[in-house]
């Protein structure tokens, strides 16, 4: 399956527009829940499970799904993986799950296993963000970050394991500044690609990468022009 992209405006419709549009506004929903200084569930808590469930789930996984029959392999993997991650956080967070209310009063055990699911989501991120390296500067930024902030969210749920609670409040505040940052890019991104996909006489730069790391056909074609197609 390719990787390679096809003019935005020569689609049925770019579906990545729709994935980046919710991908931005869970993360500004996570991104205020960890500025708050802490990722005890609580009762507050439970008014961001809508965008988590429908922007940061739903949407997500639709796009990635349209982006795999446009071809797009790497956006199709990134959209739906994503898309699985708030849906199994929304799912954590409702009530009728009953998975965080299972463990009682004995809150620090939850926080002690929680906190693998965002290692492994960074881990992941950690594999987006080499990829990204051929695609452009804003896009591989995104994943910088949020390989920062889940390593920080991670952190935040295992001291509050150990009993750190202000020390996982800090924690937990500078995850939402990271994040932050991996917002702003991910609308900036947003916007170029809607002015793209209009034809928009004003374009904006998003650092193209394509060519800082040579492609294995590239190479095989330099050695041997015959594998050229």
């Amino acid at each position: 399956m390719s990787t390679e992209d096809r003019p935005l405006e020569k689609d049925f419709s770019n579906s990545r527009d729709a994935g980046n549009s919710h991908a931005e506004i869970r993360e500004d929903t996570l991104r205020r829940i960890q500025t708050a200084g802490s990722f005890v569930i609580t009762p507050e808590i439970f008014e961001k499970i809508g965008p988590y469930y429908w922007f940061g789930g739903a949407l997500q996984l639709i796009a990635g799904v349209l982006e795999f029959f446009l071809g797009n392999t790497f956006p199709f993997v990134v959209l739906t993986s994503f898309g699985g991650f708030f849906l199994s956080f929304a799912t954590t967070l409702t009530p009728s799950y009953n998975a965080s209310a299972a463990y009682g009063t004995d809150v620090e055990q939850f926080h002690a296993t929680f906190g693998f699911f965002p290692l492994f989501m960074g881990l992941l991120c950690v594999f987006y963000f080499v990829c990204s390296l051929r695609t452009n500067i804003v896009f591989a930024t995104i994943f910088f970050f949020l390989v920062a902030a889940l390593g920080l969210l991670t952190g935040g749920h295992w001291q509050i394991a150990q009993g750190h609670v202000d020390l996982a409040a800090n924690i937990n505040i500078a995850a939402g500044a990271v994040a932050f940052v991996s917002a702003i890019c991910g609308w900036y991104l947003l916007l170029s690609q809607l002015l793209e996909a209009l034809d928009f006489p004003i374009q904006l730069p998003v650092g193209d990468l394509s060519g800082f790391i040579q492609s294995r056909s590239q190479r095989m074609a330099k050695n041997d022009p015959s594998q050229l197609v």
